[in-house]
């Protein structure tokens, strides 16, 4: 909150992006919003699109802390963990 307190400060505090929470919020209303009003043919809109945004909120928040970074970095093979291991105890 107060990014753009004093009001004379203009856009300039999203010049270079949102942040993080106003991002999550920006993408959790506009879907929330598309799905309420387009999904037509859904039984019980607004309780799926809340479940839906809490799962966003979630996971985004998961992805901007760095739990998924196990996924992204490849696991070294087995030889290079010992040989790490080996390196470690002989510079201590």
């Amino acid at each position: 909150g107060g990014a753009f307190l004093p009001f004379n400060k203009g856009l300039d505090p999203i010049k270079d992006g949102l942040q993080p929470p106003m991002f999550s919020a920006f993408v959790g209303a506009t879907f929330f919003h598309l799905f309420t009003q387009l999904a037509t043919d859904v039984v019980d809109a607004k309780k799926k699109g809340k479940v839906i945004v809490a799962f966003w909120f979630i996971m985004y928040a998961f992805y901007k802390n760095g739990f998924f970074d196990f996924i992204l970095k490849p696991t070294p093979p087995p030889g290079k963990v010992a040989e790490k291991a080996k390196e470690d105890k002989k510079t201590k």
